[in-house]
């Protein structure tokens, strides 16, 4: 069963400085996200995968498995759950808030706003957010947003959230494959 993983070319974390830049796949996760099927088995749908492809024991356990747990870390590094992540994501905005033109206001309607911010963003990774104004900055989010001004915290919020998807879908893909049985091919 040691021997079990020297077949597979394991997964590669993103950069924890850029989480947003996921590394590619290796090519045999990538052949089972493409062969895996919905197929009625034993009388109820499931997700297949031809037999040689199944990923079983060990492999499934340390390599799909696990690679998703820590991007789950990724994820849920946020302000809600997290003082570091609160403080990043203060940080972040503040910056974004200096470099782009918007009210004059006093240190306390400021401080409002961060708040405001936090509010919205309490549930969204640091990483998200920084790759959302990153993107905000390059004028990325598409046409609708007038990019000469900071974003309101919605709207923030709304490009931050965005950002998770690549990750998010990175995670149930391998647990699709993880979680994939033999297709049972039935002979007349």
């Amino acid at each position: 069963m040691g021997t079990e993983l020297a077949i597979y070319e394991p997964l590669k974390l993103p950069d924890p400085r850029r989480p947003a830049l996921m590394p590619s796949l290796p090519a045999w996760v990538d052949s089972r996200i493409a062969s895996l099927q919905e197929n009625w088995q034993n009388g109820k749908k499931a997700l297949t995968l031809p037999a040689a492809m199944v990923v079983s024991g060990t492999n499934r356990e340390q390599l799909l498995l696990s690679h998703a747990y820590e991007l789950k870390k990724f994820l849920q590094y946020t302000p809600i759950a997290s003082a570091d992540a609160e403080a990043e994501t203060l940080a972040i905005v503040t910056k974004m808030l200096f470099a782009l033109p918007g009210q004059r206001a006093s240190e306390t309607a400021n401080e409002a706003r961060g708040e405001a911010y936090l509010a919205a963003l309490e549930d969204i990774p640091s990483w998200a957010v920084q790759e959302a104004v990153r993107k905000w900055y390059r004028g990325e989010h598409g046409p609708k947003y007038d990019y000469r001004w900071s974003p309101c915290p919605a709207e923030l919020r709304e490009v931050a959230y965005l950002e998770q998807y690549p990750m998010k879908s990175r995670i149930t893909m391998l647990e699709r494959v993880a979680k994939a049985v033999a297709l049972v091919e039935y002979r007349r």
